[in-house]
């Protein structure tokens, strides 16, 4: 199972240590704009038959919730300021509808499996989640899709 995501993360570490194939397309500006086809193609290309490729990406309802007047099915780019303990770093995010995510995917030659929106763990310490959840289990944040090759 390729992972398209963070080398030196702890997911790719446990999935190199099963045998994954694990790849560097994260920080290509194609890979962070799934709407083009290349990077998704080349995925396809390299799945074994019958394999899966795993995504998690964010959620297309959170660039409405970081911008009221934002258009929900508008392809475009924000960032977004966030302090790391004493370091303060701007990230960039590219905001696509479900709809545009799903036509890259298929047109990619993927059948989508599973579209999930998990809670996170009930033993998540609470200072790591969100301000004011209050008692709710989840989150809107990822959406986790698992495609398969045709």
């Amino acid at each position: 199972m390729p992972d398209a995501g963070c080398l030196s993360g702890h997911l790719s570490a446990v999935l190199r240590a099963k045998g994954a194939v694990v790849t560097g397309f994260e920080s290509s500006p194609a890979m962070l704009d799934l709407a083009r086809q290349a990077p998704l193609a080349e995925l396809h290309r390299i799945l074994r038959p019958g394999g899966r490729l795993l995504l998690s990406v964010n959620h297309p309802c959170i660039l409405e919730s970081s911008d009221p007047h934002a258009d929900y099915f508008s392809v475009t780019q924000y960032s977004e300021e966030y302090t790391f303990g004493v370091r303060s770093a701007v990230l960039t995010y590219r905001h696509r509808p479900l709809h545009a995510m799903s036509d890259a995917f298929t047109q990619a030659g993927f059948r989508i499996s599973v579209i999930s929106e998990p809670p996170f763990s009930r033993d998540t310490p609470r200072e790591l989640l969100p301000p004011g959840i209050g008692d709710h289990t989840a989150f809107i944040c990822f959406i986790f899709v698992v495609l398969e090759g045709l």
